[in-house]
């Protein structure tokens, strides 16, 4: 301690300004590029149709992340705002019915609902052909 003639044993870590800088500036380049997905599909009940959309959305050229867990709506958003994912699909019940697909962009935050055929006899092919893999 100071102004004692006692000794003490002491451990010290530190780093020098450039190297704080460093990791500053690269924290801040991550932060501001862009995500290489296009589309991040989030099923709603509808798993096997989200993953044939995903699927011809990939075979159009497209980078597509589809959500394969249980979890709550605004969180996932929240995972696409944190990831800056450009655009966020969402699938449900109603819109396989109608055969459209909701697409949010995240920049501007406009939201959309495009046609897109959900070919049932592709999801039952896909379901058979699973089905003879493990017989």
């Amino acid at each position: 301690m100071l102004g004692t003639d006692q000794k003490f044993s002491t451990v010290g870590i530190s780093f020098g300004l450039d190297v704080i800088y460093t990791a500053i500036s690269a924290i801040k380049k991550m932060n501001q590029e862009e995500s290489s997905i296009d589309y991040y599909i989030i099923p709603i009940n509808s798993e096997i149709e989200s993953l044939k959309v995903a699927e011809q959305l990939r075979e159009r050229g497209y980078n597509v992340e589809m959500e394969l867990g249980k979890k709550k709506l605004g969180k996932l958003m929240e995972k696409a705002n944190k990831e800056r994912f450009p655009s966020v699909s969402i699938i449900g019940e109603e819109e396989i019915k109608l055969n459209q697909i909701k697409i949010k962009e995240i920049k501007s935050g406009q939201e959309r609902t495009d046609h897109f055929k959900i070919k049932l006899w592709c999801i039952m092919e896909s379901i058979t052909t699973a089905g003879e893999k493990y017989i």
